[in-house]
């Protein structure tokens, strides 16, 4: 082969020019340049999925981050127990602080030591009486009743230990829920001579009484003895 037989670039391109203007409406040597191809859709629109989820859970993060920070306790409460527990129990510490509360009515509590021995045992109760005409710990349901019976408001409770009845008892007294409500003293009733405010006559006094020496009354009239 000859070198005048090999075509040159530029015949070449001819010949595709050429090709063009024959078959102007060939859909495969038309090229769209309005929009990218749906492959490259595709990809953007994941990428913009992922940034956008990316977003999103950096603010979540952020504000579960911000949660757990502001729940850390400091130095000073690992330093000092004693004050965060104070500080959490701010309703318990107030009461344990105060004085002991010192009540003005009688207060009833059996002479019995914790310490000596079991007083939980089996057939045995205990009752704290918070409003009542008595109140305290009693270790029997009859003074119980004797102590609520008729009491407006009345309350009380049974345990099973002297130890929690104590308890709950003081408990209530330090809160100002124990209330005594004594039985209210009769009043004698007066009799109808004072209510109408005369005294009563002596039987030796008026006109018809017995006169002694001076004689004795006779139709009303006195009539002297010789």
């Amino acid at each position: 082969m000859t070198a005048s037989h090999i075509p040159s670039k530029a015949v070449s391109d001819d010949y595709e020019e050429d090709d063009e203007r024959r078959n102007p409406g060939d859909p495969s040597r038309q090229v769209s340049t309005s929009q990218p191809p749906i492959e490259d859709q595709w990809v953007i629109f994941l990428l913009i999925h992922i940034i956008r989820a990316a977003v999103y859970s950096i603010g979540y993060l952020y504000h579960v981050g911000s949660n757990v920070i502001a729940n850390i306790p400091t130095l000073d409460a690992f330093a000092s127990p004693g004050t965060a527990a104070a500080a959490a129990n701010v309703a318990i510490a107030a009461n344990v602080a105060k004085e002991p509360v010192v009540p003005n009515f009688p207060i009833h509590m059996p002479d019995f030591d914790p310490d000596g021995g079991p007083d939980a045992h089996l057939g045995r109760r205990w009752y704290a009486v918070f409003v009542g005409r008595e109140v305290g710990v009693f270790s029997s349901w009859d003074e119980v009743l004797a102590a609520t019976s008729g009491v407006s408001g009345q309350s009380q409770r049974r345990f099973n230990s002297f130890a929690l009845a104590r308890r709950e008892f003081n408990f209530a007294l330090a809160r100002g829920n124990v209330r005594h409500v004594p039985d209210e003293p009769e009043v004698p009733e007066a009799s109808s001579s004072i209510t109408k405010g005369k005294e009563p006559k002596r039987d030796d006094e008026g006109p018809g009484a017995a006169g002694g020496t001076f004689g004795q009354a006779t139709g009303g009239c006195f009539k002297r003895e010789e």
